[in-house]
């Protein structure tokens, strides 16, 4: 008797299944994408990181070859050997070295050739590789700026960088908390807290590049509280990048909505100085104590 073999029909995906498997290995390369974004960014920011550490060890280098003085943090080309703001007495060892040499007495944006003439050039290994955030977009050379409570600037010695402007603190006029808060760190030693003090932060810039050192107002009368002359660059979401002055870094999480609106209300283009921060204005707070701890007042912040 003959047996009938049931036929077998060869049976193909349906479209249905098709669709779904596309979906699941889009869903994988999707997520597989997302986290090699998010291991890259973790990188950058650790590299960004590294780079305001190596900044900070190099000034401590060069203090500790210099009789204990802190670079200045400007950018302007250095003053002649000899020249001293004190007037008569003590003279520097350098003059007052800026750790980035840009010449000419107006704005000039920085490029490779003032990073070697600067002073933490061969401190810095000569590598200009140290003064870029691999965060930073603009391509530009220099991502960093030292803070301008740090080290002294081309015209007073009682004061760092930018803050020669301001009303002398020892004047009698000034209250009492704020009177003879002078900001006075030429010398290593004479950073209070260095554990706690800022030293370096990325800055991104309207201009396109960072002239001298990073300030906010914090000393009176310096118009309403809460300005910000200078920002820190917002390139790492909701957290500034900074180092302190004992080689220690942070990335503190301050960068909230309302702030960074104000700051930067087109996304296209770099952040504003001169912004006012809204409401109780907690970055600016945090920022203003770690400028100079023990040396800057809470009655001025």
């Amino acid at each position: 008797m003959q047996t009938t073999q049931p036929s077998r029909v060869a049976r193909g995906f349906t479209l249905v299944e098709l669709l779904v498997v596309i979906t699941i290995i889009a869903v994988v390369a999707a997520l597989i994408l997302v986290g090699l974004g998010t291991v890259q960014n973790t990188a950058r920011a650790t590299q960004c990181l590294s780079n305001l550490r190596q900044i900070t060890l190099a000034n401590i280098s060069y203090s500790n070859d210099n009789a204990g003085y802190n670079v200045s943090s400007m950018t302007d080309p250095q003053p002649p050997v000899g020249f001293n703001p004190c007037g008569t007495g003590e003279q520097f060892p350098l003059a007052l070295p800026s750790w980035v040499n840009t010449p000419g007495g107006t704005v000039t944006e920085t490029v490779e050739t003032h990073l070697a003439k600067g002073t933490l050039w061969t401190y810095l290994g000569e590598n200009p590789s140290a003064y870029v955030s691999p965060q930073d977009p603009s391509g530009r050379v220099r991502s960093y700026s030292l803070s301008g409570f740090v080290g002294a600037g081309h015209v007073s010695c009682k004061r760092a960088e930018d803050l020669w402007t301001w009303p002398d603190t020892s004047d009698a006029s000034m209250p009492d908390g704020v009177r003879d808060t002078r900001y006075q760190t030429l010398k290593y030693s004479q950073i209070l807290q260095p554990s706690r003090t800022l030293y370096a932060i990325t800055e991104d810039s309207a201009l396109g590049w960072n002239r001298r050192g990073w300030v906010i107002p914090v000393a009176p009368p310096a118009g309403p509280t809460g300005l910000w002359w200078d920002l820190p660059a917002f390139w790492d979401p909701g957290r500034i990048h900074i180092s302190y002055c004992d080689g220690s870094f942070d990335a503190p999480n301050i960068i909230y909505k309302q702030f960074q609106e104000a700051a930067q209300p087109d996304e296209s283009l770099p952040p504003n100085h001169n912004t006012f921060e809204p409401g109780t204005r907690p970055a600016f707070r945090f920022m203003a104590g770690i400028l100079l701890p023990g040396v800057i007042r809470p009655e001025v912040q």
